[in-house]
């Protein structure tokens, strides 16, 4: 997971969900995950799933906030 926030910190976005993806489906509840997953969506202009992900992560400061971000 740490690799995919690094690609995602470099703009590598589609890298990034590739490494995540298959992170995530080993361990799908992994909050860290699913927020590095919502921002390369985010970079990717896929918005629609970014709200998907941000709203499914319940409790998480980090994604609270991209959340708010987001939505503006």
């Amino acid at each position: 997971e740490s690799g995919a926030q690094a690609h995602v910190e470099s703009g590598e976005s589609e890298k990034t969900l590739r490494i995540i993806n298959d992170h995530l489906g080993r361990q799908p509840k992994d909050t860290k995950g699913l927020n590095t997953q919502a921002v390369a969506m985010d970079r990717l202009g896929e918005m629609a799933k970014v709200l998907n992900v941000l709203e499914r992560i319940q409790g998480d400061a980090e994604a609270s906030e991209n959340l708010v971000q987001v939505t503006g």
